[in-house]
This record gives C-alpha cells, sequence and structure tokens, in this order.
C-alpha cells in the first residue's frame, strides 16, 4: 500500500507537470513594460553562480558586487523593473548547505539599503524605479501594489530538484501563489543571456484561483538572531558625527550596542579582551577607509591566518548587531548621508579583521593615515562607552625586517632610493626596502650598432619568379597567338565599309 500523499509531494508532483517554454522575456514578453524581481530569490541565485566567502571571511562588498552586475544586465538592455523582498521569505535568500545564516541576513539588509538609496536617486532623475519590502507575500499592502501596475512576470527561483532541500518546497509554494494570482513567473535559475536576449522558461498565470496547499514552513537555513532590533539597549550613536561615513557610524554603534547587552562579560572583568577586539575592529575600518582592494590582496591574499573561535564569535556578534542596528527603519531614515560617505555597501570585511586582529597583536606597523583615523575612531568609541576605556592605543613598531608591502606571491617590495625637495613630504609616508642598482655590462651592446651598412639584409625576402616547363612555355605561346588573331581580325573589321 502507497504512503499518503504529502502537501509537500503534492506541490512537487504540480510543478513537475507544468509547461515551461523558453522565451525572450525581453523582446517577447516585458520590452520595456514593468516587471518584478523577487529579492530573496536574486540573492540566492547570484551567490550561487558566483559565490562570495563567506565561510573563512565576509565578502560584503563582493557579494553586493554581483547583485548589481547581474541588474545591470537587465538596466543595459533598457527595462524597467522593481525588486520585492518579503520579511517572511528572508530565509530563502541562503543558497542550500551554505551556512553562516547570519551572514546572509546582514548581507541582505545592506543589499537592500543600497538598492533602495539607488533607486531614490533614479527617481529623483525622473525614472521609475522601486525596491520594496513587504512583510508577507500575503499582505494587504503587496495586493494593493500589484492592483497599481500592470506586471507583465515575476521573476523567481524554483530551487533545487531534491527531496531533502526545504527551501525548493517554499520557493515553488511561491511560484503557486503568484500565478493563482494571475501572474506569469519565469525562473530565475534557468536564464541565459545571449546578445540583447534574455532566456528563461516562462509559467503562465492561472485563469482561476489554485486550491492552497497546507505545506510545512520549514528552512534549510532558519534564522534566529542574537539580538532583538527592538531592544533598547541596540542604539545608534547619541551624537552624529559629520565626518564620520555610514559605515564608521554603524562599526562603532554596533560595539557600544555590543558593550552594553554584555553586562555578565564587563561585570567578570573580561572587558579587556572585549577593548583589543574593539581596537582591532575599529582598525580595521580605518584600514578599509584608506586601502583598495588590491591592496586588502596583498595584506591578506598572501599571509591570510587561521582565527581563533573566540575572534569569531567577536565577528559573528559584530555582525548581527549591525543587522539589528539596520533594522530600525528610523535610524535609517535620518541618515543624510553625501555620496561620498556612503559605503554601507562595504561596511565588514571578516578576512581583513581577522589579519588585523593578528597584526596588532604582534604590534607591526601601519601608514600614519591609517593610524590617525584609527584614533579618531577610538575616541568616538570612548566617548560613547562612559569611561570604561582608555582613549591610550598599543604602539605599532616600525621593523625594516617586516616589510609592509608584499607582491601577490609574498615577494618582498623594494625600490631603488629617490630623493627630491619637492617631493620628499608627499612620500615620506611610503615605507619601502631600498635595493642597490647592478648595472649589466652588456647593456650597452643592445643600443650600439656594430655592424657595416653593406652587410645589412633586406626585411622583406625577393620574390622569386617561378620558371615555366617547356610544354607549359609552348601551351602560353599558342594561347597567346590565338589571342592576338583574334584581335587583328577585329581591326580589320573595323576598316570595312558596307
Amino acid at each position: 500500500m502507497d504512503p499518503p500523499e504529502t502537501p509537500e509531494s503534492a506541490l512537487r508532483i504540480w510543478y513537475t507537470h507544468l509547461w515551461a517554454p523558453k522565451v525572450d522575456l525581453i523582446g517577447d514578453i516585458a520590452g520595456k513594460e514593468p516587471f518584478i524581481i523577487h529579492g530573496e530569490s536574486l540573492i540566492r541565485y547570484c551567490l550561487e553562480e558566483s559565490p562570495a566567502n563567506f565561510q573563512d571571511g565576509f565578502q560584503l562588498l563582493h557579494a553586493v558586487y554581483f547583485v548589481e552586475r547581474f541588474l545591470s544586465n537587465f538596466q543595459k538592455r533598457g527595462c524597467d523593473f522593481d525588486i520585492v523582498f518579503f520579511r517572511n521569505l528572508r530565509d530563502l535568500c541562503v543558497p542550500y548547505q551554505s551556512g553562516f545564516e547570519y551572514k546572509y541576513q546582514l548581507a541582505r539588509t545592506v543589499i537592500i539599503k543600497h538598492l533602495q538609496r539607488h533607486a531614490r536617486k533614479c527617481a529623483e532623475n525622473g525614472a521609475r524605479a522601486s525596491v520594496l519590502e513587504f512583510d508577507l507575500l500575503s499582505s494587504t499592502e503587496f495586493e494593493e501594489y500589484l492592483q497599481g501596475l500592470p506586471i507583465h512576470f515575476v521573476l523567481c527561483h524554483d530551487g533545487i530538484e531534491s527531496d531533502d532541500v526545504k527551501d525548493t518546497v517554499a520557493l515553488r509554494y511561491t511560484i503557486r501563489r503568484l500565478i493563482s494570482r494571475g501572474k506569469n513567473v519565469a525562473v530565475i535559475n534557468a536564464l541565459e543571456w545571449k546578445s540583447s536576449k534574455a532566456y528563461a522558461p516562462l509559467l503562465s498565470r492561472s485563469p482561476a484561483p489554485l486550491r492552497p496547499v497546507p505545506v510545512k514552513k520549514e528552512r534549510d537555513s532558519p534564522f534566529t538572531p542574537l539580538f532583538d532590533p527592538k531592544d533598547n539597549l541596540v542604539q545608534p550613536l547619541s551624537t552624529e558625527y559629520q565626518d564620520l561615513t555610514v559605515r564608521e557610524r554603524l562599526g562603532i554603534a554596533a560595539c557600544l550596542s555590543l558593550l552594553r547587552v554584555q553586562e555578565d562579560g564587563l561585570i567578570n572583568g573580561q572587558y579587556l579582551d572585549m577593548q583589543e577586539k574593539v581596537q582591532a575592529f575599529l582598525l580595521h575600518l580605518a584600514v578599509l577607509k584608506h586601502c583598495t582592494l588590491l591592496e586588502r590582496q596583498h595584506w591578506v591574499g598572501s599571509q591570510r591566518c587561521h582565527s581563533h573561535p573566540e575572534d569569531t564569535e567577536f565577528l559573528r556578534q559584530v555582525i548581527e548587531m549591525s543587522w539589528a542596528l539596520l533594522e530600525k527603519d528610523e535610524w535609517m531614515t535620518k541618515l543624510n548621508v553625501a555620496d561620498e560617505n556612503w559605503d554601507l555597501f562595504d561596511a565588514i570585511d571578516g578576512s581583513l579583521f581577522h589579519f588585523i586582529l593578528e597584526t596588532l597583536r604582534a604590534s607591526k606597523w601601519l601608514p600614519d593615515p591609517i593610524i590617525q583615523t584609527w584614533r579618531h575612531l577610538w575616541s568616538v568609541f570612548c566617548s560613547g562607552a562612559d569611561g570604561n576605556f582608555s582613549e591610550q592605543l598599543p604602539k605599532l613598531i616600525y621593523s625594516e625586517d617586516e616589510p609592509l608591502l608584499r607582491d601577490s606571491n609574498g615577494v618582498q617590495v623594494s625600490a631603488l632610493p629617490f630623493s627630491h625637495p619637492v617631493l620628499n613630504d608627499f612620500l615620506q609616508d611610503i615605507k619601502l626596502k631600498e635595493s642597490q642598482g647592478i648595472q649589466d655590462k652588456s647593456s650597452k651592446a643592445v643600443f650600439e650598432d656594430l655592424h657595416h651598412w653593406h652587410n645589412t639584409k633586406p626585411l622583406l625576402p625577393t620574390r622569386k619568379i617561378e620558371q615555366l616547363g617547356f610544354f607549359a612555355r609552348k601551351k602560353k605561346t599558342n594561347a597567346f597567338g590565338q589571342h592576338r588573331g583574334i584581335f587583328c581580325e577585329s581591326d580589320k573589321c573595323k576598316g570595312k565599309t558596307p
């Protein structure tokens, strides 16, 4: 006797029987008309196709870049689309068997805030663009949004063909709900770009509402936050510092809020260990401000260190506290930040934090601009910590045996001695090991011509004329004679009169 059919298996059977022809979404369906991209499906697909390092480190900037690169493909083709997120489906942004769901949740929130800022700038220039977040798929706000905009299709993820993947059930249940509402659904994880076209399977809308399927609301990577955004201890900076960027305000506010909620650690006298990690995190923010991506690769790539469990736990708490602060809408709406101070898309670099923490413990030297920014961030943090920390920072010692700059292969970078009265003030912060120049004795022969001009050879070889054989010459002579006879006959005809 067969086991009874479950709602999950019924949903899977229903989906496998759907007809989904592959069509050009731009030329055949939407054109210049609006459509919707499901936000959680967008993040899940982008991080599946180009996975950022969320395990050992936390490459938040890479995740934002992958999403922007995908959306730019539609934007370059002149498409009109909105991006819609749902809070009850936020767990679906985590790819299957990825783990570290708290990192994906911060990435999701940062991507939403970053895209919303871009959409507001587009609206100021007259373009129509929206990045929205609703509580539920069945909410009244989302229903009113659908009624006010003629949507041609919704771009969604349909999961992985496996009975063990719980997210697949939730994704296909979302697709069923959209089809039941009379919306076409295109599968984002089967999208193919070809020239100016975008091909994807299209699931046609249902002419009548479908019967609801009571599936279980289970996820593969459920997110249980450590901190409640509504907690009074989770607070932004009480004073607005105009010289701080969004990343610096968020980082300092996260460390101060973390200090408030960890009262047991402070009572037991463990805030000194907390002090070292906070100093390292603020130093990591200073490095993010002054260093390029290439310099980060030079520092971290060849000297990647193994993190300690307590360091990883501190970074997790900072990430989750940052997520809780960003979920406070009243703080984000009050921010009036210029474009040059908007760096939320690069808020945290996990690999760089662990490297800076080891650098701080070894008291290795860093350039003066980074140290000056570090001191300013630490003074702002101490002003909000109610005197629990000293404003004195550990001294970093410069050593000739430990050069700061290395190339991608770990080879020491050196340069010839250089001095100029005009440039010395600008180059005084650059510390490189001096190398002695060695001149090759044979280098002069490269620029000295020791050959006489009579002995020069031509650049192009002379063309050798092929000699014809006896029969070939005879054939050529006969052909020339016949052609000449025809020519003479035509001349005689011209001289006759009719």
